[in-house]
């Protein structure tokens, strides 16, 4: 029941703001992990500096968190978007999320 207050704060919260796709991921992931750095290091349970497609699924699972609900975007689209190859590598997340979320102060009100 946690969960599903918790999605839909979040759904809440994303349409207030009128985001999408890799800003709404963003907002997402600040909102449980602080900060997108943490988030990274979260999903890099290898702590090689890159997440496959396995663990990155494998965490939106453990996090009960239905990617496309929240963002519009399916899990494997963002992922593959962010991905070098078949892997996520902390530059490429860095480079993917610079360009989503810029300097915007409205992620600030995930860290809520």
């Amino acid at each position: 029941l946690e969960e599903i207050a918790e999605e839909l704060q979040l759904k809440e919260s994303i349409e207030e703001l009128g985001l999408s796709g890799a800003a709404a991921l963003a907002y997402v992931l600040v909102s449980k992990f602080g900060s997108l750095d943490d988030a990274f290091s979260w999903f890099d349970t290898t702590k090689r500096g890159k997440v496959p497609r396995v663990y990155w699924e494998i965490g939106f699972m453990l996090m009960k968190t239905n990617v496309k609900k929240l963002t519009g975007v399916s899990s494997f689209k963002q992922f593959s978007a962010i991905a070098n190859g078949s892997e996520v590598t902390r530059s490429s997340w860095n480079d993917y999320f610079a360009n989503a979320v810029g300097d915007e102060t409205w992620l600030e009100s995930a860290r809520k």
